[in-house]
Order: C-alpha cells, then sequence, then structure tokens
C-alpha cells in the first residue's frame, strides 16, 4: 500500500472533530510559513535597498572625487614643485582625517558599496569601453609618476614592501592557526614529535657553516676565501 492510500485511510477513519482540528493545523502552518517568507522577503528588499543606496552614495562620490583629481592634476601642471608639495600634504591630511573618523563598520560598509558599485559598472561596460578606461588610467598613472618627487617615489615603494610584509604576515598567522602537527607524516618524520629526520650533515671547518650531503664545499666562504661573521648560535628548537 502506497503512502497516498494509507493518507486516505487514514483520514476516512478520522472523525468530523479530528477532521476539523487537523485543517486548522494545517491551515495555521500554511500561515506560519506564509508569513516567514513574508519576512523574509522584507528582510531580503531592505538589505537589497541598503547596498543600492550605499552604491549609489559611493558612486556620487567616487564621481565627485575622480572630477576633484582631474582638476588637481591640471592645477599641480601649473604649480611651482613647492606648491605642489604644499598642495599633497594638504590632500593627504584630508584623507587621513576623514578615515580615522570613520567606524570600522562605515569602512566595512564603504568597501561593500565599492565592490557592488565596481562589480556592476564593470559588467556593463562593453569592451571599448573597457579599452579606453584602461587607456585613460595608464595616462592618469604616467601624469601622477611624472609629478612625483623622488621623495614620494621612496614612500611609494616603501608603502608596497609594507603592503607585502603584511599580507605574507596575516598569511603565515593563518596557516599556523591552521596547523595540527597530525598533518606532518612521511618516513622522515619522528612519530614521538612529528618533526623532520634531517640527513647528516657536515661543518665547513673555515665558518662553521652546517652543509647537507652533496653539497659545494665553496658554497659558503670558499674555503675560507671570503670572512664572514660568526653565525649566531641556533635556537634550541632547532637542536
Amino acid at each position: 500500500m502506497s503512502d497516498a492510500e494509507r493518507a486516505r485511510l487514514r483520514r476516512a477513519n478520522m472523525s468530523y472533530s479530528q477532521r476539523e482540528r487537523t485543517r486548522q493545523k494545517n491551515a495555521e502552518r500554511q500561515r506560519l510559513r506564509r508569513a516567514q517568507r513574508r519576512a523574509e522577503e522584507v528582510e531580503a528588499d531592505r538589505e537589497r535597498n541598503r547596498l543600492s543606496n550605499q552604491a549609489q552614495r559611493l558612486l556620487r562620490t567616487q564621481v565627485a572625487r575622480k572630477h576633484e583629481c582631474e582638476q588637481q592634476v591640471v592645477r599641480r601642471s601649473q604649480q611651482t614643485e613647492a606648491a605642489r608639495a604644499a598642495s599633497r600634504e594638504i590632500d593627504t591630511e584630508a584623507r587621513a582625517r576623514r578615515r580615522s573618523q570613520q567606524t570600522e563598520d562605515e569602512r566595512k560598509e564603504e568597501r561593500e558599496a565599492n565592490a557592488v558599485v565596481q562589480a556592476t559598472r564593470r559588467s556593463q561596460q562593453t569592451g571599448d569601453e573597457r579599452d579606453v578606461e584602461r587607456d585613460a588610467d595608464r595616462e592618469r598613472q604616467a601624469v601622477r609618476r611624472v609629478l612625483q618627487t623622488e621623495e614620494e617615489r621612496e614612500e611609494e615603494r616603501e608603502r608596497v614592501r609594507e603592503r607585502r610584509r603584511t599580507t605574507r604576515h596575516r598569511d603565515a598567522l593563518a596557516n599556523h592557526e591552521n596547523f595540527r602537527p597530525s598533518m606532518v607524516t612521511g618516513p622522515d618524520v619522528y612519530e614521538e614529535n612529528r618533526r623532520h629526520r634531517l640527513p647528516p650533515t657536515t661543518v665547513c671547518v673555515h665558518c662553521n657553516a652546517w652543509k647537507w650531503p652533496g653539497e659545494s664545499k665553496m658554497g659558503c666562504c670558499l674555503e675560507g676565501k671570503v670572512k664572514l661573521p660568526p653565525l649566531a648560535p641556533a635556537p634550541a628548537k632547532l637542536l
């Protein structure tokens, strides 16, 4: 007997009051489901409207900033070097002041809205428009580099180096937090402490460098021809 037949027999054997209670329960469940769907739809609409409003505000802000940047490029091209330096310093302080006044939630919302704006704008661009934008961006970067002083270029290189160091440090911390000693396995691993079993090493008689089997004798100090500062003792964990 199928489930549908069993359900029909069960309904046929129910009294009128039982059928009425079942209908009321089913109607209440349907009402609750519809109310839950409406609440979820309302919340989804609110979230879409919030992101849309943020994206529109950010787009207006970006358009204004882009226009201001273009005006600044024109003004700087007509300024003396001292005036350009003073103007850049004022702009840097203004941006730093604006960011310092933002809360973490405001910065997060700005990043999210910016991502939405950029994704929407790129999805609506044609191939020719993207090529034009890339060409314009290259020109802006070229103008910006021409107007930079050597000190500003060095500061920018330092910012890039710092950003890369921060990224490497962040990735290292993530790997460290996710690391489990049980993941270290293999024929060259000690089971009791999960450390690698290193091959035998030799020590250079001239500079005390540790050398792996088969490593060149001249790879460290050219057999004493290069005078290197003495090595610091290895950490106890490595010994």
